[in-house]
């Protein structure tokens, strides 16, 4: 399969820490820059925020003008703990 790396498609989300990584690692390969309230972040660091977080995570797919998603923000749903 032939993906756009600028325009890869949504994969499901799983809860579990390496897979959380294994999955953000992919979006990585395909050129999404990744962002952890805010801030540019590694595909670990987002995973543990994931499960310190509980799963309290939004991501926040942005795009492009040409509609491509060019980054992913995760963000807090709920208030701190």
């Amino acid at each position: 399969m032939n993906f756009d790396r600028r325009n890869p498609p949504i994969r499901k989300f799983s809860p579990d820490w390496q897979s959380v990584v294994d999955e953000l690692e992919w979006y990585e390969k395909y050129g999404c820059k990744l962002y952890l309230f805010g801030k540019p972040s590694r595909p670990r660091e987002i995973a543990a925020a994931c499960v310190r977080e509980e799963n309290g995570l939004m991501r926040d797919f942005i795009t492009d003008d040409a509609m491509k998603i060019d980054k992913i923000d995760f963000n807090r749903t709920k208030g701190p703990k």
